[in-house]
């Protein structure tokens, strides 16, 4: 750390004379910053009861006036008495009398933090940082405003029910759990409020909880209930990041969470330019509101115009989201130098007393704090100077300033007092069921997963739970689907394992078993499955995934494959869930990337027993993934500086897909982590070619151009869901699911956890979208694996399947260990649940599935499912839905990769009703440990007959192809249009 970081710096931020005195002095702190696991799940150590801290503060403190030990004593007294009103008044009084009274501001603070009063706690301690008392534990308490946080432990106090203030707090926690239901936090917040009704953070926090969870009718009665006063309130006030009005009492306006609030009920209400300004009043209030900051951007990506001031600052928007969630994982543990870190970003957020903090924090930790205080506390002095001539609306107006870049006026509140339309999804009449029928063993597929799991679920070992993968291919090319498994049962690390089994396809539709013949019966501990063409003859190749070695068998053209145990360069012993290839740098060879989940051998001599804590995933090591580059010989070499930058971000990496996302040069990829932060690698335009042009590949022509890879999910906004954090997030499926023309995300997660829909906007930001669309509360009941989308009905739009069943047998706790797999129904307006026991006998019964793949084995022109469990064996689910139109497209690439993954289609085509556009998308990578057949299928509804596509090729070529008939396939070769197509066999 060096003095310049305390430097004055204030010339450069606005012409207002208070603001430019703010950002100077707030420059005092300098830098910082952070750890890993969330600053709000901190807790004080163990033996900081508020009992022994009244105990020490009356008893210790030599310097402190009687009046102030006498006030511990008094709140001691209280609360042992479950006086816990009176206990707050007394300390109000005191700091009141005397704003520097450090035990009765502590205290406060203490107190209302365990009522889950979060923001109002905050106010004071942030005095303790003016009075230079501040500890540790509670600068992370102001990290996160809106979760809760454990200053000290109240635990055995007497009188702490449901109906006082710390049900509050209570309510807080099960709020910001990772597995929170509305069902559960709603029930306690009417105990605080028939005790507390007109509370102001009770009431908030019961309005986020309405709005958050898409309870209009009860979120209108609660806007019905606030007070007229509040209704009719034409400018925004609030609590200040500074000392005036601290300790005045808090009303509903001054709450952050009321005004998210009223931003999702204006939202919902079609009202958006309003809502986002309701959320600017939260953080103005609270500018560690997340939740509030992620509503604004995903709202002016999609809804404001961009002529908008909101719209021009996306960009600083973006990075003040990513650098907010970054300070929340790292905060708890940071080291010196992420204290510097956080300290800058807290200088620049205009938080510049937690900036000085976290600098303390720094000196402290190197040894150079003696050195900084001279100029620390010079700064503070002349802070709190400032601070005595400001007002309340300069300091917030100054820190909107630095964060959004402007300063929105004070919000002006609409008529809150009439019902709105609101938005979404909502129940439809379906005239037809989904229907799906198991007709594996009918057809000769007789297989099964069996490596140890039990059935009941409770004795087994971590890398056997998880499943293993499938794929759909047509290895012959004799124009039918044939079917490849992956298989276990042996050692990890050796290749002991029953071998894997492939089946192919008869003229009559049914499946014989080749593998022997076809030499494909890899033995090794089986995961992930991937297909694709290796060394780009045009063949399609098997790629394995093990526990162990991967392996690569290549096409021999033949009806044979040729292991070939040096394709891969520094192949070794790694746990691989997923593979996934296509051509990442621009060369028109594909690249391999290879996502993988503990590195850590102790896992597999660990055995899950009841309560099973002894077995999570992130009690072990994490393993890095790898991505690897084509080389003109074939091998596949470490791609040095992608594998550099994965190792410095080790995961439990489980799914994998890649296309191209953001529609610019290149492929990218999205990775589902367990329990952490998923992935999205964007790559990096270096010189993109004109329309219609390319740079320099196979054949003349040339592809795109590509700088590099880099990690982007934070700033994408698909690290995490809604919630904020790290959840299971398993399986991965992707599709236009709005029909926008922009790719989205469907991952699974745990049970408790709500999917998420990560729904991406023009400006390639994602905004989850699961509540909307309305996937949460039928996501919640389940442990989710694989997912797929297809139109399955031919409707025009996608629609969902989930393969469910937990990792542990818990039925005693009265958690379902088998679980019913689950169809959505896509639509204009999001997701309705299917009636399974209307959509066949597989879809009625109870399961423990897991990997799952798309396919249309016999060519009927009607999506099919291809389904792996611990429980049972394999489904081949036939689909007979009834069905309207649709194409289904295979793309062959002649100037870049053969696979074509990348290539962008946009659809035209009439119905009745007028002229339709769909756009479809080349993807590899499979969602969870599988790969499906490689179409393009894209249901049409009722067309009037042809359709016309425009293809985005990845070499950069631009291709048009007119009046096709629908209801055939076609194959389409990069150049040259349609080379082949096939009628449906109905």
């Amino acid at each position: 750390m060096t003095s310049s970081l305390l430097r004055f710096d204030c010339y450069s931020l606005c012409r207002e004379w208070f603001v430019l005195v703010l950002f100077g002095v707030s420059c005092v702190s300098g830098c910082g910053r952070s750890g890993s696991e969330p600053a709000a799940s901190t807790d004080q150590p163990s033996g900081s009861t508020p009992r022994e801290v009244a105990k020490r503060a009356a008893t210790t403190d030599r310097n402190a006036a009687p009046i102030v030990k006498d006030t511990a004593k008094a709140f001691d007294e209280l609360l042992r008495s479950s006086k816990f009103s009176e206990a707050e008044t007394l300390l109000k009084s005191a700091v009141e009398r005397d704003s520097d009274d450090v035990t009765s501001r502590r205290l406060l603070a203490q107190l209302l933090s365990a009522q889950g009063r979060r923001y109002e706690a905050s106010q004071h301690v942030r005095q303790l940082i003016r009075m230079r008392v501040i500890e540790h534990h509670e600068l992370l308490s102001l990290i996160d405003l809106s979760g809760p946080f454990s200053l000290v432990h109240y635990g055995g106090m007497p009188g702490m029910g449901p109906e006082t203030m710390f049900g509050l707090g209570d309510a807080r926690i099960a709020y910001f759990s990772p597995r929170a239901e509305a069902d559960v936090v709603l029930p306690m917040l009417m105990k605080v409020r028939r005790s507390h009704p007109d509370h102001s953070t009770v009431v908030a926090l019961t309005g986020r909880v309405l709005a958050e969870n898409a309870r209009w009718d009860e979120l209108q009665e609660w806007i019905s209930e606030l007070p007229d006063d509040v209704k009719e309130v034409k400018t925004s006030r609030s609590v200040a990041d500074g000392v005036a009005g601290m300790d005045r009492p808090m009303t509903l306006p001054d709450e952050p969470e009321f005004w998210l609030a009223i931003g999702i009920w204006l939202a919902h209400g079609n009202q958006h330019v309003k809502a986002v300004d309701a959320w600017a009043e939260t953080l103005r209030r609270d500018p560690t509101n997340r939740a509030a900051l992620r509503l604004i951007v995903s709202t002016t990506e999609k809804q404001l115009p961009e002529s908008s001031k909101w719209h021009k600052q996306l960009p600083r928007l973006r990075q003040w989201m990513g650098d907010l969630d970054k300070v929340f994982r790292l905060a708890r543990d940071a080291d010196a130098e992420q204290a510097e870190w956080i300290a800058e970003r807290m200088q620049s957020w205009f938080r510049p007393w937690e900036s000085a903090a976290w600098t303390r924090r720094a000196g402290q930790m190197t040894g150079k704090l003696p050195g900084l205080l001279p100029e620390l506390e010079q700064r503070r002095q002349a802070l709190l100077v400032w601070e005595a001539k400001a007002s309340e609306s300069q300091i917030q107006q100054a820190r909107l300033l630095r964060t959004v870049g402007f300063a929105p006026e004070p919000f002006r509140m609409p008529t809150l007092n009439d019902s709105i339309e609101i938005a979404g999804a909502t129940e439809r009449s379906l005239q037809t069921p989904l229907v799906f029928h198991d007709v594996a063993a009918e057809l000769g597929i007789n297989t099964a997963f069996t490596n140890g799991y039990p059935a009941d679920g409770k004795e087994f070992y971590l890398h056997e739970a998880n499943g293993v993968g499938l794929a759909a291919l047509d290895y012959d090319l004799d124009g039918r689907c044939d079917t490849y498994f992956a298989r276990a049962g042996g050692d990890p690390n050796k290749m002991n394992s029953r071998p894997n089994q492939l089946y192919r396809q008869l003229p009559n539709g049914h499946f014989q078993e080749v593998t022997d013949v076809c030499q494909a019966g890899d033995r090794g501990y089986g995961q992930g499955i991937c297909v694709g063409d290796v060394n780009q003859d045009g063949f399609p190749d098997i790629l394995v995934a093990n526990i162990g070695r991967n392996s690569v068998y290549v096409n021999q053209g033949d009806g044979t494959f040729r292991l070939d145990p040096n394709r891969i360069v520094g192949n070794e012993n790694r746990w691989t869930s997923s593979l996934g290839l296509a051509d990442l740098n621009g060369d028109a060879l594909p690249e391999l990337v290879e996502i993988n989940y503990i590195d850590d051998p102790s896992a597999f001599q660990v055995k899950c027993s009841p309560p099973f804590d002894n077995c999570q995933p992130q009690s072990y090591r994490v393993a890095q993934d790898y991505a690897y580059e084509m080389q003109p010989d074939g091998t596949l070499i470490p791609w040095e500086a992608v594998c550099d930058a994965m190792a410095a971000r080790p995961k439990l990496g489980f799914g994998l897909i890649i296309g191209n996302f953001d529609s610019r040069c290149g492929n990218d990829f999205f990775v589902s982590n367990d329990g952490d932060l998923n992935h999205f690698w964007v790559s990096e335009c270096s010189s993109p070619p004109a329309d219609g042009e390319g740079s320099g590949g196979r054949d003349g022509k040339s592809v795109q151009s590509i700088a590099g890879m880099i990690e982007n999910a934070g700033l994408a906004g698909c690290a995490v869901g809604r919630s904020g954090i790290g959840e299971a997030c398993m399986g991965i499926a992707a599709g236009d699911f709005n029909r926008d023309g922009r790719l989205d995300l469907h991952v699974t997660n745990f049970h408790k956890e709500s999917v998420n829909l990560f729904v991406q906007t023009a400006g390639g930001f994602f905004a989850d979208e699961s509540l909307a669309y309305g996937l949460d509360t039928p996501s919640r009941s389940t442990t989710g694996f694989g997912t797929q989308a297809a139109d399955f009905d031919n409707d025009g739009w996608l629609d969902l399947a989930v393969l469910n069943g937990h990792l542990f047998n818990k039925n005693s706790q009265g958690v379902p260990f088998k679980m019913l797999p689950q169809l959505f129904r896509g639509g204009e307006r999001g997701f309705v649940s299917e009636h399974t026991q209307m959509s066949g006998s597989y879809f009625a019964g109870e399961q423990i599935g897991r990997t799952l793949a798309l396919l249309d084995y016999n060519g009927d022109g009607r999506m099919d499912l291809l389904a792996n469990h611990l429980d049972r064996p394999v489904a081949l689910l036939r689909n007979d839905t009834p069905s309207e139109d649709s194409v289904q497209l295979e793309f062959i690439g002649k100037h870049g990769e053969k696979a074509a993954v990348g290539a962008i289609v946009g659809l035209s085509y009439n119905t009745e009703t007028g002229g339709q556009n769909m756009t479809g998308f080349v993807l590899s990578g499979g969602g969870y440990m599988s790969t499906g057949q490689g179409l393009m299928h894209v249901g049409l509804g009722e067309s009037t007959g042809t359709v016309t596509l425009k293809i985005a090729w990845p070499s950069g070529l631009k291709e048009t192809v007119v009046t096709l008939p629908v209801n055939q396939r076609y194959q389409i070769l990069e150049g040259s249009g349609v080379i082949n197509a096939t009628r449906y066999d109905r």
